[in-house]
């Protein structure tokens, strides 16, 4: 995966999952307990986006409408993700399972870039589907206050049995395409790279991302697999 010049850190904040105990069992060198790691904060997303053609993830003002409270409660993503997405970097992701059915669930997402050490970041997965289709809506939620915090992004998941996980991103040039073309409301800004954000409401939303699946723009795919093994 392409470096990011615009990559930052900061300590660790509070994410409410139990990171020294996530960290040293998804961990391939199983990091001591206790010890202060760093999250990119708040620009963590921008490892994400290192997947898009810009540098930010296309974030929007709203959420997807949340799932029917009747909804069946996704079951399989909660568990432990590995993925290699360059020869020298590696991503592991956990997902709680949600506190309420049909809730959003937290994950922690670990990446391991050789000569780059590690990087973490807190989010809120709510999964929902549109037209039998299955959609994430993330947060992060280890920079509380910032424009990243406060701004979603959306993501395509499906399974190939129940040990591979393939989550497809919004290409950011594709939409920035359709916020120009009158598309979807939004704004576009390119003074660094390709900043998307996305201000119509959830349910002009859901449309948009909808066709814009029929369309390809969730065009960056990371191939998951899942992790059974413990690590002692």
């Amino acid at each position: 995966m392409a470096t990011l010049a615009c990559r930052a850190t900061s300590p660790l904040t509070e994410t409410g999952l139990p990171i020294d105990t996530a960290l040293h069992k998804l961990h391939p060198y199983n990091l001591v307990p206790g010890m202060r790691h760093h999250v990119t904060s708040p620009t963590f997303q921008l490892l994400l986006a290192a997947l898009l053609a810009g540098c930010y993830p296309v974030l929007s003002r709203h959420p997807l409408p949340p799932p029917p409270a009747a909804t069946t409660p996704e079951t399989r993503l909660p568990g432990d993700w590995y993925a290699r997405v360059a020869e020298d970097e590696e991503w592991f992701a956990h997902v709680d399972p949600p506190a309420v059915a049909s809730g959003p669930m937290r994950a922690l997402l670990i990446t391991l870039a050789k000569g780059k050490g590690t990087d973490l970041a807190a989010l809120e997965v709510t999964p929902t589907s549109i037209s039998g289709t299955g959609f994430l809506t993330l947060r992060f939620t280890d920079s509380p206050g910032t424009e990243e915090s406060d701004g979603y992004f959306f993501a395509v998941y499906s399974f190939s049995g129940s040990d591979a996980l393939d989550v497809r991103l919004m290409d950011a040039n594709a939409v920035a395409a359709d916020v120009q073309g009158g598309k979807i409301a939004g704004t576009v800004s390119t003074a660094f790279a390709t900043e998307v954000r996305l201000t119509s409401p959830g349910t002009d939303i859901a449309g948009y991302v909808w066709d814009a699946w029929r369309r390809g723009v969730f065009s960056k795919t990371l191939a998951f697999s899942r992790r059974t093994e413990a690590r002692s």
